[in-house]
């Protein structure tokens, strides 16, 4: 049970596979939870919980990085100082479905590992790059 104006909850995960496999597995989330969303670039997602007997709905967010995704969801209604745990078992029900779609994903080989950038290089590989561009 979280405590704050508004309650929320937030997470940030490591990704298994790459940025494309991992927008798929927030679309396919989002679909099987049948919550609106929308895109606010390619790797930010905004959805509405809607409401129910436990809370007046909530806003969930996506926000994908470099190897890690960042999940907070929080309450719509300025009003409730406790959310009786209603966003952290969003943010848990956005997993299940965001990890099943993820392992789908790896078990298939159709993504590349999360550390590589678009271009394929490590994170290395790109502080050299950067270096030798300084030179």
């Amino acid at each position: 049970m979280a405590f704050g104006f508004p309650p929320s909850y937030e997470i940030e995960i490591d990704l298994l596979g790459d940025r494309q496999a991992a927008r798929d597995a927030v679309v396919y989330a989002f679909e099987v939870l049948e919550w609106n969303y929308q895109t606010t670039d390619p790797d930010r997602f905004r959805a509405t919980v809607p409401f129910g007997a436990s809370s007046w709905g909530e806003t969930f967010s996506v926000s994908l990085e470099v190897g890690t995704v960042a999940l907070r969801s929080v309450c719509r209604s300025p009003l409730p100082a406790f959310d009786w745990g209603k966003n952290k078992q969003n943010v848990e029900r956005f997993l299940v479905h965001f990890s099943q779609k993820e392992m789908r994903q790896l078990k298939t080989g159709s993504s590349e590992p999360a550390y590589l950038d678009e271009a394929g290089n490590t994170p290395l590989e790109r502080v050299l790059s950067q270096e030798s561009e300084k030179s």
